[in-house]
Parts: C-alpha cells; sequence; structure tokens
C-alpha cells in the first residue's frame, strides 16, 4: 500500500528521481518534457528559457515545472499558483502540499493548504484527498465538517494510501454502530498488513465489539479489498 508522498520535499532535497520526474512530467508538450530533460540533467538557465514564454502563453504543465524550479530554488522565482490557477491537478496538490508543510521563506498556511488540496482532491487527486480529510475532521485551515473529512479520508483509502485507509477506520470506529464497526475493521486490517503502527492494536479493540460472524465478514471484505463503510 501507498505512503502520501512528499513530491515538494524530494526537490528541496535534491533528490529529482522518478517520482518527481513522473508527477511533473504528465501532460507535458514535447518543449516543456525537453526542458525536463535540461533540468534533470543540470542545465537550469536553459530549462528557465524554455519554460517561461510556454507558461506565459497558457501552459499549465510548464506553470508546474517553473513551480518546481522556485521550489528547488535553481532558476527561477516562480510558485505553482499560476499552473494551479488554471486547472493543472499535480501544482494543486504541489501547491498545497508546500502550505501543508511549509518551506524556506514559506511558512505553513491550513487555510491555502486546504483550499488548493481540497480543489486537488476534487479533481481526482488521491494523495491531495488523504491529505485534506484529516483537515474537515480536525478544523485546521477549514471549518470541522465531519462528513467531508470522511469523504476525502475514503477517496485516499479506496486509492491505497494507507495514513487514509487508517483515518477511515478511525472514523467508523467512532460511529459504533455494528456496520460502522465491521467497516473499521476491515481497513485496520488493510491498514495493519503493512504494519502500519496503531492499526493492529485497534483492530483487535473493535473486535471485542463484534460477533465471530461480524469478524469473519471484515475479514472478508480486507481480503477482497471490498469494504463497504
Amino acid at each position: 500500500m501507498k505512503p502520501i508522498p512528499t513530491p515538494v520535499n524530494w526537490v528541496l532535497a535534491g533528490l529529482l528521481g522518478a517520482a518527481v520526474a513522473l508527477t511533473a512530467l504528465t501532460g507535458l508538450g514535447a518543449d516543456t518534457a525537453g526542458a525536463w530533460r535540461d533540468y534533470v540533467e543540470g542545465r537550469y538557465a536553459k530549462a528557465h528559457r524554455t519554460l517561461v514564454p510556454l507558461a506565459e502563453a497558457g501552459e499549465p504543465a510548464a506553470a508546474n515545472a517553473l513551480g518546481v524550479l522556485y521550489a528547488d530554488g535553481l532558476a527561477v522565482k516562480r510558485d505553482y499558483a499560476l499552473a494551479a490557477a488554471r486547472g493543472h491537478r499535480e501544482a494543486m496538490f504541489n501547491l498545497g502540499f508546500l502550505h501543508y508543510r511549509g518551506a524556506e521563506n514559506l511558512p505553513a498556511d491550513p487555510e491555502k493548504a486546504a483550499l488548493w488540496l481540497t480543489r486537488a482532491a476534487d479533481n481526482g487527486h488521491a494523495y491531495a484527498a488523504a491529505l485534506v480529510g484529516p483537515l474537515y475532521g480536525q478544523g485546521r485551515g477549514v471549518a470541522t465538517n465531519p462528513s467531508q473529512a470522511k469523504k476525502y479520508c475514503l477517496q485516499g483509502a479506496m486509492a491505497d494510501i494507507t495514513s487514509a485507509q487508517y483515518d477511515v477506520a478511525m472514523m467508523l470506529a467512532a460511529e459504533r454502530s455494528t456496520d460502522s464497526l465491521i467497516g473499521a475493521y476491515t481497513w485496520f486490517a488493510i491498514a495493519a498488513e503493512t504494519g502500519y503502527p496503531g492499526a493492529a492494536l485497534n483492530r483487535a479493540i473493535v473486535g471485542r465489539s463484534l460477533s465471530d460472524d461480524e469478524i469473519a465478514r471484515a475479514e472478508k471484505a480486507a481480503e477482497n479489498r471490498s469494504p463497504r463503510p
């Protein structure tokens, strides 16, 4: 199962591995892809010269790539806002993540994090959903909304993101109905398969409130990856 990636941290650390390349290269045209090759091979100024006119002409992927250059601090003082505002899903996530974690000269801003992560999640970005769900649950940067919290965490959980699976399980366990407890047991069981902290223990605790038949149903659902929270 997948942990939440931290693409901005990879870039900031100078580790422009396959994960960053895949995130940044999604949907790029030939010129923008060429600029990324220049970036990876250390030709930062050339990459910058190529990307600026493309971004100014309205290509969201190029603007997102400029955002990565800005985050890396190598060639350009831009952020992801231009690409995000034009609907580039990865840029929405990257901008939200920057505000979620904070970076050099950019303090964390929960409100902006919630805004952009929500937009990315609503555009199908599962990692954004896994991050923004708890913000709704905790009322960080956004009004507390348990139904939205559950919705977004479930979106991440269904995409096999372990932290979101655990978060959904915790929410269901708090509801205390039999069906919710079966769902909680199922998600805890799925999260426990990768050794997620607390998942196995909480599965056992929830199991104390379930019959043998109900536990069998939950375990079958976990095995078949078909939980019904």
